[in-house]
């Protein structure tokens, strides 16, 4: 009588883990979803207003924005260069504007700023 109580208890107590472990799976799916994007890319937003400074910077020193590998020195002084050409990315749209993203929640969307709108948002998805 002893071990099938023991065991009895072990089975409620596995079931209620597993209940309260799908439920956390499916909040936390649900706040990735539904989730305001300001609270999502926080951290992007962050970082990248530190990489849009230095390009602010290196465009008023030099007079012009920087090019690829000038902009990968930016990250490289900042410690945010990979080898792999993950984000944080850049291109120059024309000779005074540019945009720096990351990806975004789903395929094809992008969180990005625009520097002729000096603001963050997504594009696409």
């Amino acid at each position: 009588m002893f071990k099938s109580r023991s065991t009895s208890t072990l089975i409620n107590n596995l079931i209620r883990i597993t209940c309260f472990l799908g439920l956390l799976s499916i909040g936390l799916i649900g706040f990735w979803i539904f989730a305001p994007d300001w609270l999502v890319f926080y951290s992007e937003e962050r970082q990248g207003n530190i990489i849009v400074k230095e390009i602010e910077d290196f465009k008023r020193q030099q007079g012009r924005l920087p090019k690829s590998m000038e902009y990968d020195r930016i990250l490289k002084k900042l410690s945010l260069y990979t080898e792999n050409e993950s984000c944080p990315c850049y291109s120059q749209k024309n000779s005074s504007s540019y945009s720096v993203w990351y990806q975004g929640k789903s395929l094809g969307q992008s969180f990005i700023y625009h520097s002729d709108t000096q603001e963050w948002g997504l594009d696409g998805g």
